[in-house]
């Protein structure tokens, strides 16, 4: 039995997180280790799974609900994934999706352009098998 993430990207707006995008991302278990040590060594991972956010928006609670290994990035991480992701070959590398346009590692943008409509930023994610 194969194992798949799933993975939401929430901004929050007005002080409440709201789910912005679910990419579709390709069963990668070199991804899922690197994201949470899924189907690989723990101590690979970026960081130990967080569990799901407290203040999860919602629709992203329905998504995450039957899964396991919960977890999040702040924007930092996401930068970070991307990145490493971007640096292993193309034809394995993931299309995570952009934000209004540009792509999420692009974050520092938003950040100083928008600050009053864009608070934040998050990736959640989870495992099924």
């Amino acid at each position: 039995m194969g194992c798949d993430v799933h993975v939401t990207f929430e901004v929050k707006l007005k002080g409440k997180w709201e789910l912005y995008s679910q990419p579709n991302i390709r069963r990668d278990y070199e991804l899922f280790e690197k994201m949470a040590g899924v189907r690989g060594k723990a101590e690979k991972a970026m960081c130990p799974p967080k569990g799901l956010p407290d203040d999860i928006s919602a629709l992203s609670k329905l998504i995450h609900r039957h899964t396991h290994t919960h977890s999040w990035f702040d924007a930092d991480q996401i930068n970070q994934i991307i990145k490493w992701d971007a640096s292993r070959n193309y034809r394995h590398s993931q299309e995570w999706g952009y934000l209004f346009g540009n792509g999420w590692d692009d974050w520092g943008k938003y950040r100083s352009d928008y600050p009053e409509e864009i608070e934040d930023i998050r990736m959640v994610f989870s495992f099924d098998s």
